[in-house]
């Protein structure tokens, strides 16, 4: 069986996502942030997600407008741990964002993921982005992640470059 690589985009971190709009009017892409279960989007990119995406308080993990939320912290905005805890840690959130992502290719959205968990809940790059690798197509990434998708870094496009 011959390697099949994903062509991986990437973005300068602390950027938004061009505001471009589909055939339809519908906008292009979906801004992906970190939250807390409790979906109060007070700091960093949850509070630029619910003044520019439509993030809705209360809401703290899934789709609400133009924005989708990862919880990295819990209720009471205790961090949430990486892996172990079935159903609430942060790579069961992300597995279950990579599964949204892909159900939305045939909608021709794209997701502009934010580096999640990596200010507000104090994770490493290191230690989130492994657990996006095998997202579909159809995200964009942090340029600082671009190391940790390794070995499938064969031709990827950096987006947004100035």
């Amino acid at each position: 069986h011959p390697e099949v690589y994903r062509m991986y985009m990437f973005h300068k971190n602390r950027t938004l996502p061009p505001n471009t709009l589909q055939a339809d009017g519908r906008p292009e892409w979906v801004f992906v942030f970190g939250s807390n279960l409790a979906g109060r989007h007070g700091a960093g990119a949850a509070l630029v997600a619910s003044q520019q995406f439509q993030a809705r308080t209360g809401v703290g993990y899934g789709r609400e407008g133009i924005s989708f939320a990862i919880p990295t912290k819990d209720q009471e905005l205790d961090v949430l741990p990486l892996t172990g805890t079935k159903c609430k840690d942060i790579r069961y959130f992300i597995e279950l964002f990579k599964l949204y992502a892909l159900h939305r290719q045939d909608a021709h959205e794209k997701f502009f993921v934010t580096a999640i968990g990596t200010e507000l809940a104090g994770y490493k790059h290191s230690d989130i982005a492994p657990l996006f690798i095998g997202s579909p197509e159809n995200c964009s990434f942090p340029e600082e992640w671009m190391p940790f998708f390794a070995p499938e870094m064969a031709d990827n496009e950096i987006l947004f470059q100035d």
